[in-house]
Protein backbone atom coordinates (compact mmCIF):
# COMPACT_ATOMS: atom_id res chain seq x y z
CA UNK A 1 0.00 0.00 0.00
CA UNK A 2 1.23 3.51 -0.82
CA UNK A 3 0.19 6.65 1.02
CA UNK A 4 1.64 10.14 1.33
CA UNK A 5 -0.37 12.16 3.80
CA UNK A 6 -0.54 14.08 7.07
CA UNK A 7 -3.34 12.94 9.38
CA UNK A 8 -4.73 14.68 12.46
CA UNK A 9 -6.91 13.45 15.32
CA UNK A 10 -5.53 9.91 15.09
CA UNK A 11 -5.29 8.19 18.47
CA UNK A 12 -2.09 6.41 19.39
CA UNK A 13 -3.92 3.07 19.31
CA UNK A 14 -5.19 3.78 15.78
CA UNK A 15 -1.74 5.02 14.72
CA UNK A 16 -0.27 1.65 15.62
CA UNK A 17 -2.68 -0.08 13.21
CA UNK A 18 -1.70 2.09 10.23
CA UNK A 19 0.54 0.62 7.55
CA UNK A 20 4.16 1.68 7.56
CA UNK A 21 7.52 1.06 9.19
CA UNK A 22 8.03 3.32 12.19
CA UNK A 23 11.02 4.48 14.18
CA UNK A 24 10.18 2.51 17.33
CA UNK A 25 10.38 -0.76 15.41
CA UNK A 26 13.19 0.20 13.02
CA UNK A 27 15.58 1.19 15.81
CA UNK A 28 15.79 -2.49 16.83
CA UNK A 29 17.76 -3.02 13.59
CA UNK A 30 20.63 -1.26 15.39
CA UNK A 31 20.93 -4.52 17.37
CA UNK A 32 20.22 -6.90 14.50
CA UNK A 33 17.71 -7.75 11.80
CA UNK A 34 16.92 -10.95 13.66
CA UNK A 35 15.89 -8.95 16.72
CA UNK A 36 13.86 -6.58 14.56
CA UNK A 37 11.84 -9.40 13.00
CA UNK A 38 11.22 -10.93 16.43
CA UNK A 39 10.12 -7.56 17.89
CA UNK A 40 7.43 -7.20 15.23
CA UNK A 41 5.45 -10.09 16.69
CA UNK A 42 6.64 -10.18 20.33
CA UNK A 43 4.13 -8.75 22.82
CA UNK A 44 5.24 -5.34 24.01
CA UNK A 45 5.28 -4.59 27.73
CA UNK A 46 4.95 -0.88 28.41
CA UNK A 47 7.24 0.33 31.18
CA UNK A 48 6.19 2.80 33.86
CA UNK A 49 8.56 5.38 32.33
CA UNK A 50 6.94 4.91 28.90
CA UNK A 51 3.45 5.31 30.34
CA UNK A 52 4.47 8.43 32.26
CA UNK A 53 5.85 9.91 29.05
CA UNK A 54 2.68 9.06 27.13
CA UNK A 55 0.51 10.56 29.85
CA UNK A 56 2.59 13.74 29.85
CA UNK A 57 2.24 13.97 26.06
CA UNK A 58 -1.52 13.66 26.31
CA UNK A 59 -1.74 16.32 29.04
CA UNK A 60 0.62 18.82 27.40
CA UNK A 61 -1.10 18.60 24.03
CA UNK A 62 -4.69 18.70 25.26
CA UNK A 63 -6.23 22.20 25.37
CA UNK A 64 -6.28 23.70 28.89
CA UNK A 65 -9.42 22.90 30.83
CA UNK A 66 -10.06 19.63 29.00
CA UNK A 67 -9.26 16.13 30.23
CA UNK A 68 -7.52 13.85 27.71
CA UNK A 69 -10.04 11.26 26.54
CA UNK A 70 -7.23 8.76 26.05
CA UNK A 71 -6.18 8.68 29.73
CA UNK A 72 -7.54 6.24 32.31
CA UNK A 73 -6.56 6.45 35.98
CA UNK A 74 -6.17 3.16 37.84
CA UNK A 75 -6.96 3.53 41.56
CA UNK A 76 -5.00 0.47 42.64
CA UNK A 77 -1.40 0.28 43.83
CA UNK A 78 -0.07 -2.48 41.56
CA UNK A 79 -0.49 -3.39 37.91
CA UNK A 80 -1.27 -6.98 38.79
CA UNK A 81 -4.12 -9.13 40.00
CA UNK A 82 -7.75 -9.60 38.98
CA UNK A 83 -8.75 -5.97 39.56
CA UNK A 84 -5.93 -4.76 37.32
CA UNK A 85 -6.73 -7.30 34.61
CA UNK A 86 -10.38 -6.21 34.57
CA UNK A 87 -9.49 -2.50 34.52
CA UNK A 88 -6.95 -3.00 31.72
CA UNK A 89 -9.48 -4.94 29.63
CA UNK A 90 -12.17 -2.29 30.18
CA UNK A 91 -9.79 0.50 29.13
CA UNK A 92 -8.13 -1.07 26.10
CA UNK A 93 -6.60 1.59 23.87
CA UNK A 94 -6.18 4.04 26.74
CA UNK A 95 -3.01 5.20 28.45
CA UNK A 96 -3.47 3.74 31.94
CA UNK A 97 -1.69 5.49 34.79
CA UNK A 98 -1.87 5.26 38.54
CA UNK A 99 -2.95 8.26 40.60
CA UNK A 100 0.60 9.18 41.65
CA UNK A 101 1.76 8.94 38.03
CA UNK A 102 -1.03 11.26 36.92
CA UNK A 103 0.06 13.75 39.57
CA UNK A 104 3.62 13.65 38.25
CA UNK A 105 2.49 13.98 34.62
CA UNK A 106 0.29 16.94 35.57
CA UNK A 107 3.20 18.68 37.29
CA UNK A 108 5.34 18.10 34.18
CA UNK A 109 2.57 19.52 31.99
CA UNK A 110 2.35 22.61 34.18
CA UNK A 111 6.13 23.07 34.02
CA UNK A 112 6.15 22.90 30.22
CA UNK A 113 3.34 25.40 29.84
CA UNK A 114 4.98 27.74 32.38
CA UNK A 115 8.24 27.84 30.43
CA UNK A 116 8.23 30.87 28.08
CA UNK A 117 10.42 29.25 25.40
CA UNK A 118 8.27 26.12 25.31
CA UNK A 119 5.06 28.14 25.33
CA UNK A 120 6.17 30.18 22.31
CA UNK A 121 6.76 26.99 20.32
CA UNK A 122 3.24 25.79 21.13
CA UNK A 123 1.46 29.04 20.29
CA UNK A 124 0.51 27.70 16.85
CA UNK A 125 0.34 24.33 15.17
CA UNK A 126 -1.44 21.07 15.87
CA UNK A 127 -0.77 18.22 18.26
CA UNK A 128 0.24 14.65 17.51
CA UNK A 129 0.24 14.70 13.72
CA UNK A 130 0.62 11.40 11.90
CA UNK A 131 2.90 11.25 8.85
CA UNK A 132 2.81 8.56 6.19
CA UNK A 133 5.20 8.73 3.28
CA UNK A 134 6.97 6.54 0.74
CA UNK A 135 10.74 6.09 0.87
CA UNK A 136 11.46 6.52 -2.84
CA UNK A 137 14.68 4.43 -3.11
CA UNK A 138 13.07 1.28 -1.65
CA UNK A 139 9.35 1.91 -2.08
CA UNK A 140 8.87 1.24 1.65
CA UNK A 141 5.93 2.95 3.36
CA UNK A 142 7.09 4.79 6.48
CA UNK A 143 5.15 6.46 9.26
CA UNK A 144 5.74 8.69 12.25
CA UNK A 145 3.78 10.58 14.88
CA UNK A 146 5.21 13.98 15.74
CA UNK A 147 4.19 15.62 18.97
CA UNK A 148 3.53 19.09 17.55
CA UNK A 149 3.53 20.11 13.88
CA UNK A 150 3.56 23.68 12.57
CA UNK A 151 2.83 24.00 8.86
CA UNK A 152 2.07 27.74 8.94
CA UNK A 153 5.31 29.48 8.08
CA UNK A 154 8.43 28.92 6.05
CA UNK A 155 10.00 26.55 6.81
CA UNK A 156 7.58 24.18 8.55
CA UNK A 157 8.57 23.01 12.02
CA UNK A 158 7.87 20.30 14.51
CA UNK A 159 8.41 19.89 18.23
CA UNK A 160 9.19 16.73 20.16
CA UNK A 161 8.53 16.44 23.89
CA UNK A 162 11.06 14.40 25.87
CA UNK A 163 11.25 13.57 29.57
CA UNK A 164 14.42 12.82 31.48
CA UNK A 165 15.91 12.36 34.93
CA UNK A 166 19.10 14.09 33.75
CA UNK A 167 18.15 17.62 32.75
CA UNK A 168 21.70 19.00 32.76
CA UNK A 169 22.62 19.64 29.09
CA UNK A 170 25.78 17.50 29.05
CA UNK A 171 23.97 14.58 30.69
CA UNK A 172 20.83 14.87 28.57
CA UNK A 173 22.75 15.22 25.31
CA UNK A 174 24.71 12.07 26.17
CA UNK A 175 21.49 10.19 26.91
CA UNK A 176 19.90 11.50 23.70
CA UNK A 177 22.81 10.16 21.68
CA UNK A 178 22.69 6.76 23.40
CA UNK A 179 18.91 6.54 22.88
CA UNK A 180 19.24 7.45 19.17
CA UNK A 181 16.92 10.45 19.38
CA UNK A 182 18.80 11.93 16.40
CA UNK A 183 17.57 9.04 14.26
CA UNK A 184 13.99 9.65 15.35
CA UNK A 185 14.01 13.38 14.69
CA UNK A 186 15.99 12.89 11.47
CA UNK A 187 13.45 10.36 10.20
CA UNK A 188 10.54 12.67 11.02
CA UNK A 189 12.32 15.59 9.36
CA UNK A 190 12.71 13.49 6.20
CA UNK A 191 9.00 12.67 6.40
CA UNK A 192 7.99 16.32 6.68
CA UNK A 193 10.22 17.17 3.73
CA UNK A 194 8.71 14.35 1.65
CA UNK A 195 5.19 15.61 2.41
CA UNK A 196 5.72 19.37 2.21
CA UNK A 197 8.75 19.73 -0.08
CA UNK A 198 10.66 21.66 2.60
CA UNK A 199 13.16 20.53 5.23
CA UNK A 200 11.74 21.59 8.63
CA UNK A 201 13.10 23.26 11.71
CA UNK A 202 13.06 20.91 14.70
CA UNK A 203 12.87 21.61 18.42
CA UNK A 204 12.91 19.43 21.52
CA UNK A 205 11.18 20.41 24.74
CA UNK A 206 12.88 18.45 27.52
CA UNK A 207 11.17 18.24 30.92
CA UNK A 208 12.53 16.69 34.09
CA UNK A 209 10.41 13.76 35.29
CA UNK A 210 11.34 14.34 38.92
CA UNK A 211 10.79 17.49 40.98
CA UNK A 212 11.29 20.37 40.41
CA UNK A 213 10.43 19.40 36.78
CA UNK A 214 12.87 21.81 35.17
CA UNK A 215 12.54 22.47 31.41
CA UNK A 216 15.15 23.03 28.70
CA UNK A 217 14.28 23.79 25.07
CA UNK A 218 16.68 22.78 22.28
CA UNK A 219 16.80 23.61 18.60
CA UNK A 220 18.08 20.51 16.80
CA UNK A 221 20.63 21.60 14.16
CA UNK A 222 20.49 20.29 10.61
CA UNK A 223 23.74 18.36 10.91
CA UNK A 224 22.25 16.24 13.72
CA UNK A 225 19.02 15.71 11.74
CA UNK A 226 20.85 14.74 8.55
CA UNK A 227 23.12 12.34 10.41
CA UNK A 228 20.11 10.90 12.22
CA UNK A 229 18.22 10.33 8.97
CA UNK A 230 21.32 8.67 7.52
CA UNK A 231 21.18 6.19 10.42
CA UNK A 232 17.42 5.61 10.14
CA UNK A 233 17.55 5.29 6.36
CA UNK A 234 20.22 2.62 6.80
CA UNK A 235 17.71 0.65 8.88
CA UNK A 236 15.04 1.09 6.19
CA UNK A 237 17.36 -0.17 3.47
CA UNK A 238 18.46 -3.11 5.62
CA UNK A 239 14.86 -4.18 6.31
CA UNK A 240 13.94 -3.76 2.64
CA UNK A 241 16.87 -5.98 1.60
CA UNK A 242 16.10 -8.57 4.29
CA UNK A 243 12.46 -8.62 3.16
CA UNK A 244 13.61 -9.19 -0.43
CA UNK A 245 16.12 -11.96 0.35
CA UNK A 246 14.46 -13.58 3.37
CA UNK A 247 17.75 -13.36 5.30
CA UNK A 248 17.54 -11.87 8.81
CA UNK A 249 21.00 -12.19 10.40
CA UNK A 250 21.65 -11.80 14.12
CA UNK A 251 24.29 -9.66 15.79
CA UNK A 252 27.16 -11.89 14.63
CA UNK A 253 26.05 -11.70 11.01
CA UNK A 254 27.49 -15.11 10.15
CA UNK A 255 31.02 -14.04 11.10
CA UNK A 256 31.79 -17.34 12.84
CA UNK A 257 33.57 -17.78 16.16
CA UNK A 258 34.86 -14.50 17.54
CA UNK A 259 38.01 -13.83 19.51
CA UNK A 260 37.02 -12.28 22.84
CA UNK A 261 38.53 -8.89 23.64
CA UNK A 262 38.81 -7.18 26.95
CA UNK A 263 36.31 -4.35 27.41
CA UNK A 264 38.00 -0.93 27.29
CA UNK A 265 36.54 -0.04 30.67
CA UNK A 266 38.16 -3.07 32.36
CA UNK A 267 40.32 -2.14 35.34
CA UNK A 268 43.81 -3.55 35.02
CA UNK A 269 44.94 -5.20 38.25
CA UNK A 270 41.60 -4.64 40.01
CA UNK A 271 40.10 -7.32 42.20
CA UNK A 272 37.02 -8.70 40.44
CA UNK A 273 33.84 -9.62 42.32
CA UNK A 274 32.74 -13.02 40.93
CA UNK A 275 29.76 -13.48 43.27
CA UNK A 276 27.21 -12.59 40.60
CA UNK A 277 28.69 -14.89 37.96
CA UNK A 278 27.63 -18.51 37.66
CA UNK A 279 30.32 -20.66 39.15
CA UNK A 280 31.65 -17.84 41.37
CA UNK A 281 31.55 -17.84 45.12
Amino acid sequence: MSANRILHDVTFADYLTLDGWNYSSLKVVEKSLKHYRYALTAPRKDTAAFLLGRATDELVFTPPGKAPASLAVYPGARRAGKEWDAFEAANAGHVIVKENELATATAMRDAVWADPDARRLLDRGRAQATLQWTHAPTGALLKGRVDWLVLQGDPPAFVELKSTRHIEPDAYERDAENLLYRAQTGMYAAGVEALTGTWPEVYSIVVENIAPHDVVVYRVPDEILVDGWRTAEGWVRAVAEATRTGRWPGVNGGAGVREMKRAPWGMVGAEVDMSGIEGGT
